[in-house]
């Protein structure tokens, strides 16, 4: 009985070979459950987008005008420019030079 709870304590392997496969099992199981939860999350980002792409396409196969694209609203002291990567300090100028036909004034 003590050489079978000593192999049972030190290495279970030998009596009980599945028992090691359970560890990692497990893990393998919660990088599924993982993965898995990220493909529901990406799916429901893609079905929102086609949303629009939707209501377009059904819009055409009825003859309607398609109604102009949304779009989406911008925070409020946002400028175009600072998603660019410009620093919000720096403004860009752009300087025109007007050519006026001799005459006017």
């Amino acid at each position: 009985m003590t050489q079978v709870k000593d192999l049972l304590l030190h290495d279970h392997n030998t009596v009980l070979p599945d028992y090691g496969r359970i560890q990692p099992l497990s893990d393998a199981l919660g990088d599924l459950y993982r993965e898995f939860n990220t493909l529901k999350e990406r799916l429901s980002e893609l079905t929102a987008r086609f949303d629009g792409v939707e209501a377009f396409v059904d819009d055409v196969r009825s003859g309607k005008k398609p109604a102009p694209p949304r779009l989406e609203p911008r925070p409020l002291g946002s400028r175009p420019g600072e998603a660019a990567g410009r620093p919000a300090g720096r403004r860009r100028v752009v300087v025109r030079r007007i050519i006026r036909p001799a005459g006017q004034e």
